[in-house]
């Protein structure tokens, strides 16, 4: 298994789109096997698209991707786990051991904990909620 991460000085790059190296992580077992740093030369989508195939990634994990671009790498057959910020090391850790969830590895703003949070609030505050009381109710 192949896992791509684009880099930007041993981070997580914040865009997929317009990142120019690709770490890429081979396993072997679940244990990383090797690794080696690829130049990405497209942004666009086909091509680049294309490039990840061509490199044999399975998963790319990124920070932010425009979600064309992130629908064509799915179509290719390609796991896209996107939104995610940290060192290299730190997020390729976490992934093995199927923590790469959690809320410290999320781009500001991108934690589904947090939009699950958020949409509950928004829906008691608009009366969308269970339980939900008419202002003219008595």
């Amino acid at each position: 298994m192949k896992i791509g991460i684009p880099i930007w000085n041993g981070n997580v790059s914040s865009v997929f789109d317009f990142a120019r190296s690709l770490m890429v992580i081979e396993l072997d077992d679940g244990r990383e096997a090797a690794r080696r740093e690829v130049g990405l030369e497209y942004e666009d989508i086909n091509r680049r698209t294309a490039e990840l195939q061509r490199v044999g990634i399975d998963v790319l994990i990124c920070g932010a991707v425009s979600k064309p671009l992130a629908n064509t790498i799915r179509a290719r057959g390609i796991e896209v786990i996107p939104f995610v910020t940290g060192s290299i090391n730190q997020i390729l850790d976490a992934y093995l051991k199927g923590q790469l969830d959690r809320q410290r590895f999320a781009m500001p703003g991108c934690w589904q904990g947090a939009r699950q949070r958020n949409r509950k609030r928004r829906r008691r505050r608009t009366g969308k909620g269970k339980g939900r009381r008419r202002k003219f109710d008595m």
